[in-house]
């Protein structure tokens, strides 16, 4: 077995919100998201845009999420659907 944990503090910046990401489905049930968004999140950070849209962005973005609505703001029903499901993996890993 190999087990891994990765740490990354990303600044969302002040111009940009969860809202701006569009999510969405696709026809075949994959999340569209607004991947300028993304990009914009990189460079204010520093980090390559490649590393977090070939494996992290599900992660950044739910990260986000939950900030989001610990602040305050509005629900998202695809974000919620994708909390569900990272939290159900979480749980089933322990």
């Amino acid at each position: 077995m190999f087990t891994m944990e990765l740490k990354m503090e990303i600044t969302i910046p002040d111009d940009i919100t969860f809202s701006d990401l569009h999510l969405a489905y696709s026809e075949d049930g994959c999340v569209l998201f607004d991947t300028g968004v993304i990009e914009r999140i990189c460079e204010a950070n520093g980090t390559p845009v490649e590393f977090i849209l070939q494996g992290f962005a599900a992660r950044l973005i739910v990260d986000w999420y939950v900030a989001h609505r610990r602040e305050g703001g509005e629900p998202d029903a695809i974000a919620e659907e994708l909390l569900a499901k990272a939290n159900a993996i979480i749980s089933a890993r322990q």
